[in-house]
């Protein structure tokens, strides 16, 4: 309960043009303060920092949590109750928002689910990225391989797809 009252405090001095502690002070207090609290306790913290005065200082620091939850639960399934949590309190258009629909593509990937080939054409040079360097998933590197967003990922994903296949083969 004291973080709590510390962070508000905090945040009111800054909402209130204070200037103390400055941006990139709160910034490594909010991912401090992040790292310490439970995945049950996020909701409050991210409401919290997202009425930080500083609008990207606030969208960096829940974009950096979403991505510490999102390699710490390893399941698609409770990344998506863990991000059922916080999403009423993004916005549906957000980068926030794009990033955690491409972390739930991606554990949908590893899991061996079915590859959507169209969202991941679609999906930014970051998700694309990941899949081809940490997936062994042939449908999803075929995909990337037939539709990456540069010819770099489009030449890693078909590569990477042929030596799978090689390995694979009877």
């Amino acid at each position: 309960m004291a973080l709590r009252q510390d962070l508000e405090r905090m945040l009111e001095a800054a909402e209130a043009g204070g200037g103390e502690p400055g941006t990139s002070a709160r910034h490594r207090c909010y991912l401090t303060a992040m790292s310490a609290v439970p995945p049950t306790e996020d909701s409050w913290m991210i409401a919290l920092v997202l009425r930080d005065p500083d609008r990207v200082a606030a969208e960096s620091t829940v974009l950096a949590q979403v991505d510490h939850r999102a390699s710490q639960l390893r399941s698609a399934a409770s990344f998506a109750a863990w991000t059922a949590t916080i999403s009423e309190l993004l916005d549906p258009g957000s980068f926030i928002m794009r990033r955690i629909e491409e972390w739930q593509l991606f554990k949908r990937v590893v899991e061996g689910g079915d590859v959507d080939a169209a969202a991941l054409a679609d999906s930014s040079n970051w998700l694309q990225r990941k899949v081809v360097e940490e997936t062994t998933s042939v449908p999803a590197l075929t995909a990337i391989g037939q539709a990456g967003r540069t010819r770099r990922l489009r030449n890693l994903a078909r590569t990477k797809a042929g030596r799978l296949r090689q390995r694979n083969a009877p």
